[in-house]
């Protein structure tokens, strides 16, 4: 009911994934980039088929928004480390996403709370060092 809600959009996008419906999905995450004001992607997302394209789109997401991070932190800004974290799993990069994680687990970031059922974190689920976050955040 709230069009212009890029939130609402993604969402979306994300149920159709795990639908297995990429095509729906990548219209769907399309649409809100578009809502959030970040068109960049567009000829991007005018290529991307199925399940391989609509991976490609979220490290593409992905790597933008670090790019949005660096220039926030470069400014003089404040980045949250769990952001960062989200972003670098998202692009495959375990290694930099889980140095970012123990910061935001310092920090007690409040995105922690939604650790177990991001989708973001599919890929490290089972990875020793993801355990060990979701046990310290304390979510059963």
């Amino acid at each position: 009911d709230q069009p212009e809600d890029a939130r609402a959009r993604f969402g979306l996008a994300e149920a159709l994934r795990k639908q297995g419906r990429f095509d729906e999905a990548l219209a769907a995450r399309r649409l809100a980039h578009a809502a959030a004001g970040d068109d960049v992607l567009a000829r991007d997302f005018e290529r991307a088929r199925g399940a391989a394209g609509y991976r490609a789109m979220v490290r593409a997401s992905a790597r933008r928004e670090i790019e949005r991070l660096d220039a926030r932190q470069e400014a003089g800004g404040y980045v949250s480390p769990f952001d960062q974290a989200r972003a670098f799993v998202q692009l495959g990069e375990a290694g930099r996403a889980f140095e970012r994680l123990v910061a935001a687990l310092d920090e007690r970031a409040a995105g922690l709370t939604l650790l177990k059922v991001d989708a973001a974190w599919d890929e490290v689920r089972a990875d020793p060092r993801f355990e060990a976050a979701v046990a310290r955040v304390g979510i059963p």
